[in-house]
């Protein structure tokens, strides 16, 4: 099992449920989509 599809839209109904405030910084693994912001969000900690 390499690679997982991640029901993205799923998983922020149930966590704005949680914390309706939470970050969600959607990347792939497999694209390398959104690893720029992931970046980001790590350096700004």
């Amino acid at each position: 099992m390499p690679y997982l599809d991640f029901p993205l839209a799923t998983f922020q109904t149930h966590l704005s449920r949680v914390n309706a405030h939470a970050p969600v910084l959607p990347l792939s693994a497999t694209r390398g989509d959104g690893t720029s912001a992931w970046y980001d969000w790590l350096r700004a900690l």
